[in-house]
């Protein structure tokens, strides 16, 4: 069994932003004139010329305890010659966390810095508002959870 975790790291959870600007129930509720008691911002997203719609509102706690693997095998009593091992294996079978993304151990941005994957304007080299995977730490827009994969298998040796 490998287990890990990770204590006190927080996330900017930018799909939740997202969301939240006019797409779930949670943008009903938001601040306005007339609606100040909500701990959620105004509405403005990234067109207010009067700041803009990030805040720490989106900024969670991301601190987690994960159950990475968990592989079970058993050697088969056989014969000197022929060996038999019988497996199962469960990788990223539970993860405990408050955060209310997909998960707390995202990269958004790992793929940027690599040289042969070029940015969406096509360019090959570093350009203006292009983000890097350092500056992109913390950040949860959009990305992918980990898989959860099952693996079943026998080995013989000879």
């Amino acid at each position: 069994i490998l287990f890990y975790g990770s204590l006190g790291n927080e996330m900017l959870n930018m799909t939740r932003m997202t969301l939240e600007w006019k797409r779930t129930r949670d943008a009903l509720d938001r601040w306005t004139p007339e609606n100040t008691d909500t701990d959620l911002p105004r509405n403005g997203f990234f067109y207010s010329r009067y700041g803009g719609y990030v805040n720490d509102h989106f900024i969670e706690n991301a601190s987690f305890f994960r159950i990475k693997d968990i592989t079970l095998g058993y050697n088969l009593p056989w014969n000197k010659v022929v060996k038999v091992r019988v497996y199962a294996s469960i990788e990223n079978a539970l993860t405990l966390t408050k955060y209310s993304g997909w998960d707390p151990e995202v990269d958004t941005k790992r793929y940027e810095n690599d040289p042969m994957v070029p940015h969406r304007t096509g360019m090959r080299t570093a350009s203006y508002g292009r983000q890097t995977a350092n500056a992109g730490a913390g950040l949860d827009f959009n990305s992918y959870p980990s898989i959860r994969a099952y693996t079943f298998g026998v080995k013989i040796d000879f």
